[in-house]
């Protein structure tokens, strides 16, 4: 893991996972794994504006950034 973002409005947790190239998210009352999603080759770090509830995430040696909504679920 390199990127941990921890969003307490949320209740979530998110980490990029390099070893197997996903964004976790992780329940925080929990700390339980919600849902996992594909991030590119080596993910690296997780950004978010609360302001449009959208979070990002830088993928090497690209720099290739992904945003994605946190919408309802994750």
């Amino acid at each position: 893991m390199h990127g941990v973002l921890a969003i307490p409005e949320l209740h979530r947790v998110y980490a990029s996972a390099t070893g197997s190239n996903e964004l976790v998210v992780i329940d925080d009352s929990t700390l339980q794994i919600i849902a996992r999603a594909h991030a590119g080759d080596y993910p690296d770090g997780v950004a978010y504006a609360s302001r449009i509830s959208a979070f990002a995430n830088n993928a090497l040696p690209g720099l290739s950034g992904r945003v994605t909504s946190t919408g309802q679920g994750a």
